[in-house]
């Protein structure tokens, strides 16, 4: 089946072989709103690399469009990073081994000229440095 070409955009002839920013994703969909067309075919032909911020940029415009738009002869690097970037990864869980180490200095507040940290709570923490109290 041939797809008809005065919908076609080209990509490679749009942006280049090479998409790496994710400007140049907004480049081609500023284009193609400007074609005034209701059903677009992006064609992926010469096409070598895409970087993830560039995917990311190109499949939020594409979600947004109100154009139908195909996307067709994509290298199989290209939808590996269609599929990286449209997979959700679980987040590893950082746990820390020590906790009663751990300081959030943003609760800690000082008491008049003394050098003991007190937690906002009310309880005495002691310090890892020895560090003047701020002057109010």
């Amino acid at each position: 089946m041939d797809l008809p070409t005065k919908n076609r955009v080209s990509i490679k002839t749009v942006i280049g072989q090479h998409l790496a920013l994710r400007y140049l994703a907004d480049k081609l969909f500023d284009y193609i709103d400007s074609l005034k067309n209701t059903d677009i075919i992006i064609d992926f032909n010469g096409v070598h690399t895409t970087s993830r911020s560039f995917m990311q940029q190109f499949l939020y415009r594409l979600q947004k469009s109100d154009i139908h738009i195909t996307c067709i002869n994509e290298a199989e690097n290209i939808k590996k990073m269609r599929d990286i970037v449209t997979t959700p990864k679980e987040k590893p869980v950082i746990v820390n081994p020590a906790p009663e180490r751990v300081m959030n200095l943003s609760s800690l507040v000082f008491q008049n000229d003394d050098t003991i940290f007190m937690s906002r709570e009310g309880r005495e923490m002691p310090s890892p440095l020895l560090l003047e109290s701020p002057r109010l």
